[in-house]
């Protein structure tokens, strides 16, 4: 088993998690988790929570800072210490 940390950054301050996981867990089997357990906690912010973890398409995800494109995308396997971030994907101009 592995500890990872996870940083959600759907409201203004990120809720930081952490999480034991087994070896070999992939980006995209930690995401299925989180958005299992996405409306624990206080329920106002369960569905701006799950709203946001519902669309996989919509979100930057870095771990240990780098881009999960620049890896193995959502295959990318976690390690003990990882820090995993879910952002909003931005756009303007």
């Amino acid at each position: 088993m592995i500890q990872v940390k996870v940083k959600i950054f759907s409201q203004p301050l990120p809720e930081i998690l952490e999480f034991t996981v087994e070896d070999g867990t992939s980006i995209e089997a930690l995401l299925r988790r989180i958005q299992q357990q996405a409306a624990v906690g206080r329920p106002e912010d369960a569905s701006r929570k799950e709203a946001f973890l519902k669309t996989p398409a919509m979100l930057v995800v870095l771990m240990n800072g780098e881009s999960i494109y620049a890896l193995s995308g959502w295959k990318t396997t976690l390690h003990d210490g990882d820090e995993v971030s879910f952002l909003p994907m931005a756009a303007g101009g």
